[in-house]
């Protein structure tokens, strides 16, 4: 039966909770029924760094570390706690950026997992080293809010995690026999009393399965509805762009499903750019190309004193490749009239931060998978969108005023009725 592993990320800062050590990630555990799992035993484990990953073939081991672990209580809470920052140093790579995955294990033999990044700051502050591991896509304003307090180390914890049938989010492939039970009859609350200490972890071996090869992946989306203007797009000197995660229980096509909300972070080589070219009339979608490989990760664990084994398989973007491609439809979609201002003859706009759209269906996998993946590339200095106005028009923002948080933009002759 197919269940769920999802997480409702929270952007509000939050520091070290009481007690030792900086609290990344918080949740539940759930069975197929909505039944509360105590003991299940959650792991927090750090991938290597981009260029690690880019070099390992086939067959070649890959080294996952634990950085925190714990066990569900009587009605299947956790709580992981990193000892310091300084911890995921080891496996940052471009833009200090740390790809970790969530798993966990309950006492039936279900093992899943979520992928999630952090990236690492560190500054100085009135004369004080500050570190913080913050979401990679958190605006600078808000990192520096977060880091304004003077705390020594901060961190943008995960938060609501559900590891049950009606969560939202990634994929759990467990033992239980395939139905699905109405949401009205899902039990409340219940605790299963079993054994302290039901599931004592040992140790987990890694290697790539499979180089699934180059995938295109979607990097940005513009329009122009007529003559009067043009759009272009750089894709240049460390951008980053969040890419889907894929996860199964044996490799196999068919049996893969997205790993989450793709929250994991990759990041384009300093010394790669990749220009689009201008495009005037049309709704212009830019593609790249990541490399993406599946990873074998095989887990030994104790459960009531006998010896257990789980099997899960990842694919995860290792790479950037390069590579530009435009493809185009002639109508772009129609943006609130609200989200509209005007421009005159001769201007242009350019930008340089926020989200972008995420596309569902980005990254281009279901020929060896069986399903796509999702992709979103903010706009940054580094993947800089501008359109140019050669006759006065407007612009605007299918989500949010141009200048705010537009998600994709739209040159037009005229403001939307």
């Amino acid at each position: 039966m197919a269940s769920t592993l999802a997480v409702s990320p929270s952007v509000s800062p939050a520091s070290a909770a009481p007690g030792p050590g900086l609290v990344i990630a918080t949740g539940k555990v759930v069975d197929a029924l909505g039944v509360a799992v105590p003991q299940a035993e959650v792991a927090l484990q750090m991938w290597p760094s981009n260029d690690t990953l880019a070099a390992a073939g086939e067959g070649d081991p890959v080294n996952l570390v634990t950085v925190a672990s714990a066990s569900t209580d009587a009605v299947g809470n956790f709580e992981l706690k990193l000892p310091s920052i300084a911890d995921l140093q080891s496996g940052a790579g471009g833009d200090n950026i740390v790809d970790l995955s969530l798993t966990t294990t309950t006492p039936d033999g279900t093992s899943s997992s979520f992928a999630f990044s952090r990236r690492l700051v560190n500054t100085d502050v009135l004369g004080l080293t500050i570190e913080a591991a913050v979401d990679p896509e958190m605006p600078s304003n808000l990192v520096s809010d977060l880091i304004a307090g003077l705390t020594q180390q901060v961190v943008v914890p995960l938060t609501g995690l559900v590891l049950g049938e009606n969560a939202l989010g990634g994929r759990l492939r467990d033992v239980l026999p395939s139905e699905t039970v109405p949401e009205n009859l899902l039990p409340e609350d219940e605790v299963v009393p079993i054994e302290e200490d039901a599931i004592v972890p040992k140790n987990c071996s890694t290697t790539v399965a499979k180089d699934l090869g180059q995938r295109v992946t979607e990097v940005n989306a513009a329009g122009v509805g007529w003559a009067g203007a043009t759009t272009d797009f750089e894709y240049t000197n460390g951008a980053t762009s969040t890419l889907g995660v894929a996860v199964s229980v044996n490799g196999t096509m068919g049996s893969w499903s997205a790993g989450g909300s793709s929250s994991l972070q990759k990041q384009v080589d300093s010394t790669s750019t990749v220009g689009f070219p201008v495009k005037s009339t049309g709704y212009w979608h830019r593609k790249t190309y990541f490399r993406y490989k599946s990873y074998k990760i095989e887990c030994w664990y104790s459960a009531y004193g006998v010896v257990k084994r789980t099997v899960r398989y990842e694919a995860r973007p290792s790479n950037f490749v390069g590579g530009a491609t435009t493809v185009g439809v002639a109508t772009p979609p129609t943006p609130p009239r609200g989200n509209c201002a005007p421009q005159e003859a001769g201007s242009r706009f350019a930008r340089s931060s926020s989200t972008a759209t995420t596309w569902s269906n980005g990254v281009a996998l279901k020929n060896v998978l069986g399903v796509d993946l999702s992709s979103r590339t903010g706009y940054s200095k580094t993947a800089k969108i501008t359109i140019e106005y050669t006759k006065a028009g407007w612009i605007c923002g299918t989500q949010g005023d141009p200048g705010d948080t537009p998600r994709t933009l739209i040159a037009r002759k005229n403001r939307p009725s």
